[in-house]
């Protein structure tokens, strides 16, 4: 788990997106296809510690790192939290060059709802093909799964039906608790 304030989040989105270092390197490296996980939760309405919408944060963050790794890499999008209390919403299959339609997507979209992470998450490995195959997924959110799914529990069936899913959370402004309940996610895959 990944786990930073708001000013390095576009940082760490890179990070686990497009890896560090040359280019040819991550080229290499970054062949898997990947879904982004995006909270628009109602609590993302809140703000950060310099006054602003968290989730105007996270779309500016990706925003400057979608470009380059949907370049990279198949890329697509699942949203939850607006339209119902635990409500999950895949916007868009992975698709190359996705950055522009996913900021689209992600503009229009207005912080609501519960925070169904898990149910999200179990449903973008579905859509890179249930584990068969090598997948990406990263996980931007502010809070804990609050919809009944623990995500323990998910990690521990993906280590064991897709253990060629790696899920990264990318965490901010989360507190102790958020963050402990959220990293076996990540840590079992």
């Amino acid at each position: 788990m990944i786990s930073t304030r708001a000013g390095a989040l576009g940082a760490v989105i890179a990070a686990v997106m497009i890896g560090s270092g040359l280019r040819a390197e991550v080229g290499q490296n970054c062949r898997e296809d990947a879904m982004i996980v995006f909270d628009a939760s109602g609590s993302m309405s809140l703000a950060d510690a310099e006054g602003r919408p968290r989730i105007d944060v996270a779309r500016e963050s990706l925003a400057a790192v979608l470009p380059e790794a949907t370049h990279l890499r198949r890329t697509g999008l699942i949203v939850y939290g607006p339209g119902g209390s635990c409500f999950v919403d895949l916007k868009l299959r992975p698709t190359l060059n996705s950055a522009e339609a996913i900021q689209d997507i992600i503009e229009d979209v207005s912080a609501s709802g519960a925070t169904p992470l898990s149910h999200a998450v179990d449903t973008a490995v579905r859509v890179l093909g249930g584990g068969s195959r090598p997948g990406l997924i990263v996980l931007v959110t502010d809070g804990e799964d609050n919809c009944g799914m623990d995500p323990c529990d998910l990690g521990a069936r993906l280590a064991m039906e897709a253990p060629k899913t790696i899920v990264h959370i990318i965490g901010f402004m989360m507190g102790d608790r958020q963050a402990v309940h959220a990293s076996c996610l990540a840590d079992q895959t």
